[in-house]
């Protein structure tokens, strides 16, 4: 297998250098040159990537290299790395000697949304929209709708959808989950090589930070319900002294003391999970679970 001895070689062999994979010497040159630059990065991150750089340099995955050696994360090197792939795309596409080539990774992650098989003609009637200049990502989305336009509402009445429970969207998901495993486990066992375990795990690693997206917004849900729950229980019992006065209140806000904190108020009414309450004279709102405790001045 031939070895790339010096950037400026590989630079000149781009598409040879994709299936070549580097010396010591080239990935340490290459991984300085992206640190010190922001010119054709994707191009070079690309090229570190193709040319198994990390392994060049003793890491035993990509993420492990990203995270030793570059400036930015993996899910930014992920990022440059699908816009390489497009500008590659584009570039080889029938369009791809008339247009010029993005250079915002903006611009080439609203393309990645599109299909490939209309990412050309999309990005080319954006291209055109622009006078022949590369277009903003406002000018891809409307060219998204010009080439791909959305389908026509039919006039009859759509039946109702089933929107499933989260018990059954639970189903849902262990089968999905479970369905990948069995497909992808025969894979990871069969695997012999670091470089397919570092694919493994690069999938895998991505799987994970969906997932854990998905918790937090679990997470944000749940915090949201104990609230309301919390707010609502205090309601009722609030609605019983409305028009009294309660020996104390305190407060949720940051940074300051709110000036109904450890003094008596008079509840006039409750909207909502909002409360209306007067202090030595004025007026306030107040979220219910603000007013505590719950009993009668003097008790």
């Amino acid at each position: 297998m031939k070895n790339i001895t010096n950037v400026a070689e590989a630079t000149s062999e781009i598409e040879e250098l994709q299936f070549i994979e580097m010396t010591p010497a080239c990935a340490r040159d290459l991984t300085d040159r992206i640190n010190k630059t922001s010119e054709d990065l994707a191009g070079m991150l690309q090229r570190a990537h193709d040319g198994k750089a990390w392994q060049a340099l003793g890491y035993a995955t990509w993420n492990d290299y990203v995270a030793g050696e570059l400036k930015f994360s993996k899910q930014q090197s992920f990022r440059l790395l699908d816009m390489a792939n497009i500008r590659k795309e584009l570039a080889e596409s029938p369009i791809g000697d008339s247009i010029p080539l993005p250079t915002k990774e903006a611009v080439t992650r609203e393309l990645k949304k599109v299909d490939p098989a209309k990412r050309p003609k999309v990005y080319e009637v954006a291209v055109v929209a622009n006078d022949g200049k590369e277009p903003t990502v406002k000018q891809i989305a409307e060219a998204v709708l010009e080439v791909m336009p959305p389908e026509a509402k039919s006039s009859e009445p759509k039946p109702e959808s089933h929107q499933p429970s989260i018990k059954e969207m639970d189903k849902t998901a262990y089968l999905a989950i479970r369905s990948l495993g069995e497909k992808v486990m025969p894979l990871i066992k069969s695997a012999d090589t670091l470089d397919e375990c570092s694919t493994a795990q690069s999938y895998f690693d991505n799987c994970y930070a969906e997932l854990k997206y998905f918790l937090r917004q679990v997470n944000t849900a749940k915090d949201r319900v104990v609230t309301r729950v919390r707010s609502e229980k205090r309601v009722e019992e609030l609605k019983s002294l409305i028009g009294k006065k309660v020996e104390s209140a305190h407060t949720t806000l940051i940074g300051k003391k709110d000036e109904i904190e450890g003094k008596e108020i008079t509840l006039l009414k409750i909207t909502g999970l909002k409360a209306l309450i007067e202090c030595e004279g004025k007026k306030l709102t107040r979220p219910v679970l603000d007013i505590q405790p719950i009993k009668e001045a003097g008790q």
